[in-house]
C-alpha cells in the first residue's frame, strides 16, 4: 500500500505551463478522471472553454466527419479576439487548427490524454502566431499564465491526482 502511494505521488505532476524553445506553451496536469471520460469531456470545446473561465464563448457550427468546426470569441485587453477552428480526434486526444482569425496568423492546440495511476495525465500544447501589434513577450507571458490557470482549474474541477 505504501509503495502504491509513493509511486502515485511520484507520478503526479502539479498543474504547470512552460514555454518551449519553439515558442509553444505546454501545460500539464494529472487528474483522477479516467482517460475515456477525459476524452469525452475534451471533445466538447464548450466544456473546455467553461473550465478555462476566461469568458471565451464557443459555438459549434458544424461537423466534418469526426471533426467539429467551432467559433471562438474571447475578450482581451486589446480587442475581442475571434477565431474559427477545426477540432479533430487523434489516437490520444484532440487537435484544433485555425481556419480564420482576426488576431492570429496561425493557431494550433493539442490535447494528449495518458492513463496515469487511477486517472489521467493531460498535456495541452498551444502554438500561436499573433497578428496583434503588442510585444511578443506580452503575448507569451499572458498565454503561459492562461494555460497554467486552465490546468489549475482542470485539477480543481476533476480532482488532482
Amino acid at each position: 500500500m505504501l509503495w502504491t502511494l509513493l509511486v502515485t505521488a511520484a507520478l503526479a505532476v502539479p498543474p504547470s505551463a512552460v514555454l518551449t524553445d519553439s515558442g509553444a506553451v505546454v501545460g500539464t496536469v494529472s487528474v483522477t478522471t479516467a482517460p475515456t471520460e477525459m476524452m469525452r469531456l475534451l471533445g466538447d470545446p464548450t466544456w473546455v472553454a467553461g473550465v478555462g473561465g476566461a469568458g471565451t464563448q464557443v459555438t459549434v457550427k458544424s461537423r466534418e466527419g469526426s471533426c467539429l468546426i467551432a467559433d471562438y470569441v474571447s475578450p482581451s485587453s486589446v480587442m475581442e479576439v475571434t477565431y474559427t477552428v477545426k477540432q479533430c480526434p487523434t489516437a490520444t486526444g484532440y487537435v484544433a487548427t485555425m481556419i480564420t482569425s482576426n488576431a492570429f496568423h496561425s493557431y494550433r492546440t493539442e490535447w494528449k490524454v495518458e492513463a496515469e495511476g487511477g486517472g489521467s495525465r493531460l498535456t495541452y500544447r498551444l502554438e500561436l502566431d499573433s497578428k496583434l501589434w503588442v510585444p511578443e513577450s506580452l503575448v507569451t507571458s499572458t498565454t503561459r499564465r492562461s494555460v497554467e490557470k486552465l490546468m489549475q482549474r482542470l485539477a480543481e474541477k476533476l480532482g488532482p491526482a
